[in-house]
């Protein structure tokens, strides 16, 4: 069956490798930001909680998108089976 909605496939894909990215990177800048104690008035680890938390949330965003897809794809594939059992009958 061919696959509908190719563009948002990619976009989904591409909402979770950012997200992946930036929440890793907003941990890693944290840690590193603890280890050498760069800022002491908190608005460094403020940066990264957001980027770690906005990454977390284009990772859902993008997973989201994908859960949709295949809810749509399988709704179509009950409907054709219902389809093709009600012209038999």
């Amino acid at each position: 069956m061919k696959k509908r909605f190719p563009f948002l496939g990619a976009l989904s894909v591409v909402y979770e490798i950012c997200g992946a990215v930036a929440a890793v990177l907003g941990v890693l800048f944290w840690i590193g930001g603890m280890l050498i104690q760069a800022d002491r008035s908190g608005g460094f680890a403020f940066l990264c909680l957001w980027l770690f938390f906005g990454g977390l949330f284009a990772l859902a965003f993008g997973e989201a998108i994908r859960v949709f897809m295949q809810i749509e794809e399988n709704t179509r594939k009950a409907c054709l089976l219902l389809e093709k059992q009600a012209e038999r009958d």
